[in-house]
């Protein structure tokens, strides 16, 4: 029942519909309150989700680029090496 829930809720969900992106944001939400709320209760959960997501991360002012990181305050991509093995 609930990936019919689900599969409906992402047909309904109107942030971005990558797969990465997807199974990111249902990551958050809990089996028992997929199977309490409805598909359209479910894509507005997912849309809250996202835009607190992208809230954050326009406050934080720097954007990890994998390799580059955006800098807002100096408007520049600033290159880094990363040494984790």
């Amino acid at each position: 029942m609930s990936n019919i829930k689900l599969k409906r809720a992402r047909e309904i969900y109107k942030g971005f519909k990558g797969d990465t992106t997807i199974v990111a944001i249902t990551d958050f939400i809990s089996p028992e309150l997929i199977q309490q709320l409805t598909s359209k209760q479910i894509a507005a959960v997912m849309e809250c989700i996202n835009t607190a997501y992208h809230a954050g991360k326009k406050t934080a002012g720097a954007e990890d680029i994998g390799g580059a990181v955006w800098v807002d305050s100096i408007q520049q991509l600033v290159g880094y090496e990363n040494k984790k093995k």
